[in-house]
């Protein structure tokens, strides 16, 4: 049961990184952007969640 609990996690801090080094590499990158790239890993996180959630029941 770890790797499942893990691997959503591990998605999560990925798109974490991407978007830090996209900010990094992009300084200029509006904050509405940033926003909504953030809004969409969140969205993405409650969905595994549920569905990780799902699986265990």
């Amino acid at each position: 049961m770890p790797v499942m609990t893990n691997q959503p996690l591990q998605k999560v801090i990925d798109e974490l990184n991407t978007l830090i080094g996209e900010i990094e590499t992009n300084p200029g990158t509006s904050s509405w952007t940033i926003r909504m790239a953030l809004k969409a890993i969140a969205d993405k996180a409650e969905k595994m969640n549920k569905e990780t959630t799902q699986k265990q029941s």
